[in-house]
């Protein structure tokens, strides 16, 4: 059966060692591996390719399989083989159908509501918004809970440096919120401008520096006396990666120590009694 969606690959996909070398060495291996993901996630196989399926349904060629097996993409088991990490990464099967298991659970709930309104109400317009609000939800409920491993990522996902064809799976918030890292940075910094291109600057210096390091320096930059509108916008501080400058030094001190008054008046009659010598006829 064939399903509405996406099966998920990392942003680093591209550049992953292992397909790096399927580039290098063997291109038509990556298609069939892509393939075989494709597969996987429209059949809820939780990764695993049978052999029939390898061999007449993706008419995989030996020698890929082969290849695929060597660099580790694909791992032999019992009646075929399974991509690697595939579970890991990916819903399962049994996650998949637990969400629509809940669908089907809150249209049923919807429907018996539905009744229970209409019940009171035998008009012909009550019993026609009954059918088409039902049919609406239900369809919509459906549409949402079908299959997991099918939502569009349409932003950029998180760098990840390990060799992992697959994406994590998330919690399901807005995946561009600001996290609570970014909001103590721009807490803490004292010019508060611009604060979407802030959040940008914030995870491109994350791959520069850890996130507390930062945090200090802002709370640090806080404390230099300085007018507001001569620092930096926090984005630009980020960029130039500011955390890292040395702090400012006092500025050294070119004026002579003052006298207490009993110092002055010392000094004072020491320059009287030198004058007096100085000019003995007065």
């Amino acid at each position: 059966m064939s399903r509405t969606g996406y099966a998920k690959l990392s942003n680093e996909f591209w550049r992953s060692p292992s397909v790096m070398e399927m580039l290098d060495t063997n291109p038509a291996a990556l298609g069939y591996y892509v393939a075989a993901v494709s597969y996987a996630s429209d059949n809820l196989t939780d990764g695993l390719i049978e052999t029939r399926v390898a061999k007449h349904s993706l008419h995989v060629p030996e020698d890929v399989i082969s290849f695929l097996v060597e660099i580790g993409k694909w791992e032999t088991v019992e009646g075929g083989w399974l991509i690697h990490n595939y579970a890991k990464w990916q819903n399962s099967r049994e996650h998949i159908e637990a969400q629509a298991e809940q669908a089907r659970e809150r249209v049923r709930r919807f429907r018996e509501k539905q009744q229970e309104n209409s019940a009171s109400d035998n008009s012909n317009a009550g019993v026609t918004h009954y059918t088409s609000v039902t049919n609406a939800e239900e369809t919509t409920v459906k549409r949402r809970t079908v299959n997991q491993n099918t939502k569009p990522k349409h932003n950029n996902q998180n760098d990840s440096s390990n060799d992992e064809s697959n994406t994590p799976q998330t919690p399901h918030r807005d995946a561009d919120a600001y996290t609570p890292e970014f909001e103590e940075f721009w807490q803490a910094y004292p010019r508060k401008k611009d604060k979407r291109a802030a959040w940008k600057a914030w995870k491109a210096a994350l791959k520069r520096a850890n996130p507390e390091a930062i945090i200090t320096a802002a709370k640090a930059e806080a404390r230099r006396p300085c007018e507001l509108k001569y620092r930096k916008y926090p984005a630009s501080w980020l960029n130039a990666d500011a955390w890292e400058d040395e702090p400012d030094q006092p500025a050294a001190n070119t004026q002579p120590p003052r006298l207490s008054r009993e110092q002055a008046n010392l000094a004072h009659n020491m320059g009287v009694v030198q004058y007096f010598r100085d000019h003995p006829e007065g």
